[in-house]
């Protein structure tokens, strides 16, 4: 509920004529006391690009954005590492706010004020909200309606004597079953997930875009409503090992795939023929995360203990917390799992730096002026791509190849956080073209999320799941 500080600045606004959108105050945490207006939506976040930026450790670079229109607000979050929360519940996906909720971003608690409202609370505009929508803004919840049978038998006198007799029931059940246990341990031990974390996986180039689709990893059943991607998982509790071949020598082999739930530190390693390249990136735990890339190639270039053969490989996924016992399976509970996995190979040209060159400068140039012509982060991103091919093999002890080799693997770099803040952006969108019940509005929508889709380069893993997110909604 709002405080009485809120509701008093509530007031002063509301002398003002026909406030728009709506206010955030910092409650707690740094930067308290700090007020934001926005009229339609707003980002949060500690890194610049975001509308409201707060320094602090506990909050992810691009962490949390409110949108809405007509006097109804959502907020979502943005695959952060903490995790977004409203009057202290963590959120799973957009949640409708309604005025004095508290949002709260890694440990900052902000107060969300709806400007378009009365004061009673309500609406000032007629707003056509979907039944779900509705239930979200009418729903006060009751914390203690679980319990509002037992304490209403409780009561009454009959009621009672039923609730002291249940109890004392259920409390000779577990002495039973306690006593079962005592006398034989392993007695009730029922294994019921298989494990394939022994099992080993070809992984065909040819066959690439229906490999990407299996989800392997360990969800627990309580878990597989939670995540779009918990109810494919195949048991693979502690490790998934896949093998796949590299038809001759320079041959650049670059890992794509996709995570959720691996929120632990040093939770997963990816290892290449038994040797560790790197631990897996940070996955959120309530919504997947993609187009992870590794340069097998160049990872293993730069380490000699590390060897990319030509012909068989082993990759793996191993989960550090669920160790592999003795039996080859895994042992231990936590959740973790991966998916949109490819192994892509292409062949390296033969040096030629006055080549790069070319490549480079027209690269330089669209980079430049990407956020004028749209289309320029798909060609940046070809062409330095090109540069570092055209460079990998050369003799990079020159300064200026050297140079331009390095800068083109760090403007990829950029383009990649790019390409990530459009696809986190494009989906939050997606799913608000979804709620839109105004037909020419939600073709306008789809319209717009068409030509940034266009954006991204051909076969990204981002650009294939926004293009299967389209899909269902236009079939």
């Amino acid at each position: 509920m709002p405080s009485a500080r809120h509701r008093s600045r509530r007031s002063k606004r509301a002398e003002k004529e026909t406030p728009k959108g709506f206010v955030l105050l910092v409650e707690d945490g740094r930067q308290r006391g700090e007020e934001y207006h926005f009229e339609t939506e707003c980002t949060i976040g500690r890194t610049a690009g975001n509308d409201v930026i707060i320094v602090d450790d506990s909050i992810s670079r691009n962490h949390a954005r409110i949108w809405g229109k007509r006097g109804v607000f959502m907020v979502e979050d943005l695959g952060s590492s903490n995790g977004t929360r409203v009057n202290g519940k963590i959120i799973e996906g957009p949640e409708v706010l309604r005025d004095g909720d508290y949002v709260t971003v890694g440990v900052v608690t902000l107060l969300f004020s709806n400007l378009e409202m009365g004061d009673a609370g309500e609406p000032t505009a007629i707003i056509n909200l979907s039944e779900k929508q509705q239930k979200k803004l009418d729903f006060e919840e009751d914390p203690w309606a679980w319990a509002r049978p037992v304490l209403d038998m409780w009561e009454d006198e009959e009621g009672k004597k039923k609730l002291i007799g249940a109890g004392a029931a259920l409390f000779v059940l577990i002495l039973a079953i306690m006593w079962m246990l005592i006398d034989d341990p392993d007695k009730g031990r029922v294994n019921v997930y298989e494990d394939y974390s022994d099992m080993v996986v070809t992984y065909d180039e040819s066959n690439w875009e229906d490999f990407m689709f299996q989800v392997f990893g360990y969800c627990k059943p309580s878990e597989v409503t939670s995540s779009e991607y918990c109810q494919y998982c195949k048991p693979f509790r502690a490790s998934v090992k896949i093998e796949f071949v590299v038809t001759g020598k320079n041959r650049r082999v670059k890992l794509y795939y996709a995570a959720g739930k691996i929120e632990k530190d040093k939770e997963v390693e990816i290892l290449l023929n038994g040797k560790r390249i790197q631990y897996a990136e940070w996955a959120p735990p309530n919504r997947a995360k993609f187009n992870y890339v590794v340069d097998l190639y160049h990872t293993a270039k730069e380490r000699k203990d590390l060897e990319l053969k030509e012909g068989k490989n082993i990759l793996e996924f191993r989960n550090t917390y669920n160790k592999i016992g003795e039996d080859g399976k895994g042992h231990g509970d936590e959740s973790w799992y991966i998916f949109y996995i490819r192994l892509k190979t292409t062949a390296l040209p033969k040096p030629n730096p006055q080549k790069a060159m070319e490549y480079y400068s027209v690269a330089k140039e669209m980079f430049n002026r990407r956020e004028v012509i749209p289309s320029y982060y798909k060609e940046a991103y070809v062409k330095f791509s090109k540069v570092v091919d055209l460079l990998e093999l050369s003799d990079r002890n020159q300064p200026e190849i050297r140079g331009m080799y390095e800068d083109s693997i760090s403007k990829l770099n950029i383009l990649e956080r790019d390409f990530d803040n459009m696809f986190e952006k494009t989906r939050a969108l997606l799913w608000e073209a979804s709620r839109t019940e105004n037909k020419k509005e939600m073709q306008d929508m789809l319209g717009k999320i068409q030509k940034i889709i266009k954006r991204f380069p051909e076969g990204d893993l981002r650009r294939r799941k926004l293009e299967d997110i389209l899909k269902q909604l236009t079939d």
